[in-house]
Parts: structure tokens; sequence; C-alpha cells
């Protein structure tokens, strides 16, 4: 058995119960000068590596009056790190336990956040936003619980089938899209989803942290720029 699937496998067995029992419970997070509560059942940014990444590959960026969308925000620690670089910031979660967590956290942190309760786009008709950022549930099955939708995207995948069938609409002209997916999921299904969508995913940001290769991705068009509507 090789090191990695050693390290899988003892994740499996060991460390992922025990982050199932930690978030049984409603606890406390500091990052980068924030304050961020979790509710139980909501998506620790803390204790997996697709946040910070996405934080990282942000930082760099002009955000100011930029119309911000992160879709499956879960705590909001992302539509934050925007705020504070002045983007108008839109976080949906299709969780309502999520939203009310955004809601919390942008009153204690002081930062105008527009939580926004919907499946991907179904209640955002008419907007469009500037930059998107999505790090979505990528592992087949159909969620029944509430944070069962951090994690499972349908049996066929249908969150990206809705998920790029409805992005075009949604993304301004010379706006960006980016997409966090772990080299855990089936990345080349995923790819193929999106082609039957007339959009592309290109690798920005390929790097490995510990046990895990995780990528950016670009999110465009297959033709020039996303459409008007």
């Amino acid at each position: 058995m090789t090191l990695k699937r050693l390290i899988k496998k003892f994740l499996n067995v060991f460390y992922r119960p025990l982050v199932v029992r930690y978030l049984k419970h409603d606890r406390r997070y500091h990052f980068q000068g924030l304050d961020i509560v979790v509710k139980a059942g909501v998506f620790h940014p803390g204790l997996f590596f697709s946040t910070k990444l996405l934080i990282r590959h942000l930082s760099d960026m002009d955000l100011t009056t930029k119309r911000f969308l992160e879709l499956g925000a879960g705590t909001g620690l992302i539509s934050m790190i925007a705020a504070r670089k002045n983007a108008v910031v839109t976080a949906s979660d299709i969780s309502r336990l999520a939203i009310n967590n955004i809601n919390e956290n942008a009153k204690l942190n002081r930062l105008p956040i527009r939580p926004k309760l919907s499946n991907l786009f179904d209640d955002f008709a008419g907007e469009q936003f500037d930059v998107i950022v999505v790090a979505p549930p990528y592992y087949p099955g159909n969620p029944v619980t509430e944070r069962d939708y951090a994690w499972y995207c349908g049996e066929d995948f249908e969150y990206f089938h809705d998920l790029f069938a409805q992005l075009d609409q949604h993304v301004a002209v010379g706006g960006i899209v980016r997409m966090i997916l772990s080299e855990d999921c089936d990345i080349v299904r995923i790819r193929e989803i999106a082609r039957l969508n007339n959009i592309e995913l290109q690798v920005v940001v390929d790097t490995r942290v510990l046990w895990e290769k995780n990528y950016i991705f670009d999110v465009r068009p297959i033709e020039s720029q996303w459409r008007k509507l």
C-alpha cells in the first residue's frame, strides 16, 4: 500500500470521525483578525484547505466596488475577506442554518454582507456579478440533512449540471469565476459536464497541502466572453 493510500485510510478511520464529533457543537475560529462563529453542522473553514487557498488566491485581486458572490458560503469567511477589500458582497447558501451563521458573523465583525438563501441561482433572477467564488460539494450522493449539502453533489452530479447551466446568466461581461476542487473528486466528470454547457475549466493554481492536492480553476465560456442578459 502506498503512503498516500495509508494516509487516506488513516483519515477515514480516525481523523474524519473526530472532525464530525468536533463539529457537533458551535465553535469559534479566528482568522486574519476576524472572529468567526462556526455553528454546529456548518462547514468549518479552519479544518479544511479549500477556504484558505481561495482566500490566498483572492488576496492580490482588486475587489473594490466589484459585485462579489460566494456560492455555498457556509460561515461566510471568504465573503468577509472580500468585504474588507471593499467589494459589494453577497453570500449565498442552500442551508438556512448557514445563512443565519453568515448573518451572525457579518454583524459580529461589522461588515456589510448580504446573506441570500438560495439553491445556486434559483433566487437571483436578473442579477449579475463581477466575481463569483465557488467551493462546491463534489462527492456523488444525495444530500439528506442540511449539513450534507456541503459534501454531496447528487448521484449524477446534479449540482454541477445546474451550476454550469445557470452560470452564463449571472456573470457580468468581463467577470471572473473561480472554483476549487480536490484531487479526491471526479474532475474528469465535472469537466465533461462543464463542456456540455459550453464552459471550460482552466487550472490557475495547482498545489499540494500535506496529503491533498487542490486545484483552483478559472471557469470560463469556451466562446470569448460571458453573454449579456
